[in-house]
């Protein structure tokens, strides 16, 4: 029931950019290790994963229990045929998706910082002009009841110019 709400919950979310998921159906893997304890950062336990009943007309979502990396899910590669993910984490269900899309975080650095000013947006950061630059994933950062505050006053100097960022804490790509 909760794997048919998060599926949902991440075909509601991308309605409105016109991307449709079709669900195909799900195959149970019984194996303790691969539910529990799996290092997706390990390619060893990666393949162990595939190994089990890879499809390759469709993207594959692996629900666990916990991962041994402590994360909320991966996407393995951007873009990615498949992702895992923690039950009942809808949040993570749309973020990891996001990745086997091609997204990148808001706060990538491989191509380059983006400067808050956007003027390096398409060689760097995420590389897409209409997200807002961010400087790191989820630091400073005060957690409330149903809310994240920003307290952080992160700024680079770019263009000759001191900026600060506005993080994007409603950007499903940025762990705001």
């Amino acid at each position: 029931t909760q794997m048919y709400a998060d599926l949902q919950t991440m075909t509601n979310f991308f309605k409105p950019h016109n991307i449709c998921f079709i669900f195909v159906g799900f195959d149970y893997v019984n194996n303790t290790f691969l539910n529990n304890s799996m290092n997706p950062g390990l390619a060893a336990d990666e393949a162990a994963l595939l190994a089990n009943n890879k499809h390759n007309d469709a993207i594959d979502i692996y629900i666990h229990t916990s991962l041994g990396d402590g994360s909320g899910g991966n996407s393995y590669n951007i873009p990615s045929d498949h992702f895992s993910v923690l039950q009942s984490t809808p949040f993570n269900f749309y973020h990891e998706m996001g990745h086997c899309l091609g997204l990148l975080h808001t706060f990538e650095t491989a191509s380059g910082t983006e400067c808050p000013d956007g003027s390096n947006c398409n060689s760097s950061g995420d590389l897409i002009c209409d997200t807002q630059a961010d400087f790191s994933g989820s630091e400073n950062m005060v957690t409330a009841p149903n809310s994240c505050i920003y307290t952080g006053n992160q700024i680079i100097v770019c263009n000759g110019n001191t900026r600060s960022y506005t993080p994007p804490i409603i950007n499903i790509m940025s762990y705001w």
